[in-house]
């Protein structure tokens, strides 16, 4: 009985103790579980975020610290150690983290610094073009110019858009495509909308028809200097640096052959990657910024050849819209990828700190990078057939431009042995006046494959030439030429045949007559004709539209007509030609900056000049039988007023105020009455009746009307 009492008692603790401890092992087996699904799920997203603060403890509530000795406590204080480092790592998000140590030097960089300065770098390459076409800006509704004021305002927008909104431009990029909880806007207004389209489908960074894009306007660019290279370079500089820039155009198209040889047939991957990309934009920027700033720089600069608008609309216009789109899209890649290098870094430390043997790669953990998951979708719609046109296309390109350099190059002998000097004329130094006398000459003009005798700039100075070989006229592709300091009597007829002249100097001749159109020379800027014996002249030299600077002086009876127009001109001399000068005003001469009248009659009033005082800065009217200069007070630009030798008595206050205005006021008034009674203007002689200022002599440019004895040849800028 006592047995079965007791066996009745201890029966109920040995079931309740089994019960506990399957409660505990559930316990356990249901933590162990939850743990795991944490970890697969932190591996999955370790975006997601497990909010911990200070306050919070460090391990779960509820679990006493199990203190024991030896080996054992030991190992367990260590993996508890590291399980809280653990824990700590999940809460960090390193988008976040990015965000917050972002600045200029980090995200910018130095490649972005330099992209900056190459924007703006355009932007004063267009507004320097735009001075020059337009005379320090005061003929600003010169045709065609709009276009040089317009991409100026465009790069200098950008620059400024850049240097404002580059943190802002590169949260949203990394937000959007690195942030899952990112909500995206849904209505967006029509601008967003067609941007956002155009990114889709043409975008460098979205589109999936960007290589489409990319190609089509590499051939464009490549026919278009092609196109310069025919018609502009072949003309007007040297032949060796047409060669120089037929090589970088071979050089460029050759290795867009090899990379797509390479793509048809020979690799393994026939898709283009992201690396062949980069490098076949930064060729492409590279050939651009070249042919954007080389050529018309050398033009200009080191051989002194003025273009017309036209052309240098067709040299700059091009590259720099090439260049508008690539530096924005390079410069917002520039940001992006190093805002994506410092998340990815950020994300190898956390996923470093989240493995517990050994760390984890980027890409196991995190997937594919952005910019190859973008090139799989832009190759995928650009087959191996539009991969074969590139290639086709780029060497029939290259194979046009090096026939052409070879077939060039191997006439260069039979150009040396032709007789060029016979367009100039028949006189016995003809032969050394063309080959010291052509600066710059361009067999392959008119004839790209076929070389003829031609030049683009000939200056010739103290020849004993009385007149001009007939065949003269035949140099077409003329476009500055200078026959000074000789007895050249007369020109030959159809002159105008030399469209291209921009210009034209044969001064200190003994020309009688200039009975040429110059309407036909419609980009002529410089006429020159000071120092001859001139008495007839065709009058449509005073109604170019383009005439810039005009010196007729020293000409006797050289006529300027009652109906003249010239919008352009800044510089006009017609001093010393002892003719009646009709009247002139702003009417006639809107842009007129130099005027120099000495030694003729004015018919003007002073206040009918007083109509220039826009742009009027130096006014030379010495003996001009003047006796007063009442209304020269309203020029207010002028620096310059030479009044010698009239018959003037006084000078009103008004004008020696204006003379006072400027320190460096150059005024002449000797040879007058006044001289006798007012001290206060400068009646001290200059060196000669006929020279121009104290203020230049020797200043290394030979002034003609200083050049004499008593003004020593113009402190020896004239010997």
């Amino acid at each position: 009985m006592a047995e079965v009492e007791l066996s009745a008692i201890t029966e109920p603790k040995n079931v309740k103790t089994k019960l506990n401890n399957d409660d505990d092992k559930i316990k356990n087996n249901n933590q162990n579980e939850k743990k795991l699904i944490d970890d697969v799920n932190v591996q999955e997203n370790p975006l997601r975020k497990t909010p911990l603060t200070e306050d919070d403890p460090e391990d779960p509530p509820g679990e006493e610290e199990e203190v024991e000795d030896g080996e054992v406590g030991e190992k367990k204080k260590k993996l508890k150690k590291k399980n809280r480092r653990r824990n700590r790592t999940r809460t960090v998000d390193p988008l976040q983290e990015v965000i917050k140590k972002m600045s200029c030097f980090n995200t910018v960089g130095c490649g972005g610094w330099f992209i900056l300065l190459l924007i703006l770098s355009i932007a004063g390459l267009h507004c320097f073009t735009l001075f020059f076409f337009t005379k320090r800006f005061t003929y600003m509704n010169r045709e065609g110019i709009w276009i040089f004021l317009f991409l100026g305002i465009v790069f200098v927008l950008l620059f400024l858009y850049f240097l404002v909104r580059w943190k802002k431009l590169t949260i949203t990029w990394l937000k959007r495509n690195y942030d899952r909880n990112n909500s995206r806007r849904r209505n967006q207004n029509p601008a967003a909308a067609i941007m956002q389209m155009y990114n889709k489908t043409l975008g460098i960074e979205k589109g999936k028809y960007y290589l489409w894009r990319l190609y089509l306007f590499e051939f464009i660019e490549n026919w278009i200097q092609y196109f310069n290279m025919r018609n502009i370079y072949l003309c007007t500089l040297p032949l060796a640096l047409s060669t120089t820039f037929s090589a970088i155009l071979i050089a460029e198209s050759s290795y867009r052959a090899y990379v797509m040889a390479r793509k048809v047939w020979c690799a393994k991957n026939n898709k283009i990657t992201v690396r062949e990309k980069d490098i076949q934009l930064a060729i492409d920027i590279f050939v651009d910024s070249f042919f954007l700033v080389v050529p018309i720089s050398l033009a200009f600069m080191a051989y002194d050849m003025w273009l017309s608008v036209e052309e240098t609309t067709w040299m700059l216009f091009f590259p720099t819209l090439s260049l508008l789109g690539k530096l924005r899209r390079l410069m917002i890649e520039n940001l992006n990828q190093h805002a994506e290098k410092m998340l990815m870094d950020e994300r190898d430390r956390v996923s470093f700190r989240m493995s517990t043997h050994t760390p984890r790669r980027r890409k196991s953990l995190f997937g594919l990078d952005f910019n190859e998951k973008i090139a799989a979708i832009q190759n995928k719609h650009f087959p191996r057939w539009a991969k074969l046109t590139v290639f086709i296309l780029s060497v029939v390109y290259v194979l046009l431009l090096l026939v052409t350099n070879i077939v060039q190059l191997a006439s260069i002998s039979t150009y040396e042995s032709m007789e060029c000097h016979e367009y100039i004329s028949d006189d016995i130094n003809a032969k050394k006046h063309w080959e010291d006398g052509c600066k710059i000459p361009v067999p392959f003009c008119t004839n790209s494959l076929e070389p003829s005798c031609n030049c683009a700039a000939l200056n010739i100075e103290r020849h004993n030439m009385s007149k001009l070989a007939d065949k003269f006229v035949d140099l077409t592709a003329l476009r500055r030429v200078s026959i000074r300091r000789g007895r050249l009597e007369s020109l030959p007829k159809n002159m105008e045949k030399l469209k291209e002249i921009n210009r034209f100097d044969v001064s200190f001749n003994r020309l009688k007559e200039f009975n040429v159109d110059i309407l036909e020379w419609k980009r002529l800027n410089d006429l020159l004709l000071m120092y001859n014996s001139i008495t007839n002249h065709n009058e449509n030299i005073w109604q170019h539209k383009e005439l810039v600077n005009l010196m007729v002086n020293n000409n006797n009876k050289f006529k300027i007509p009652e109906k003249l127009k010239l919008p352009r001109l800044s510089f006009l001399s017609a001093a010393e030609n002892n003719i009646s000068v009709p009247k002139l005003h702003v009417g006639n001469l809107p842009s007129i900056y130099h005027l120099y009248l000495n030694g003729n009659i004015l018919r003007s009033s002073m206040n009918e000049l007083a109509t220039l005082k826009d742009s009027l800065t130096y006014l030379g009217i010495a003996r001009c039988q003047l006796t007063d200069l009442k209304g020269l007070e309203s020029l207010e630009n002028l620096i310059y007023l030479d009044a010698r030798n009239n018959s003037i008595a006084s000078v009103s206050a008004e004008i020696k105020t204006l003379i006072k205005s400027y320190n460096d006021f150059e005024s002449y008034f000797s040879g007058n009455p006044v001289c006798a009674t007012d001290i206060e203007l400068d009646c001290k002689p200059l060196c000669s009746e006929y020279c121009w200022s104290r203020k230049f002599h020797g200043d290394g440019i030979c002034d003609e009307s200083c050049d004499s004895k008593q003004c020593n040849f113009d402190g020896g800028d004239c010997v």
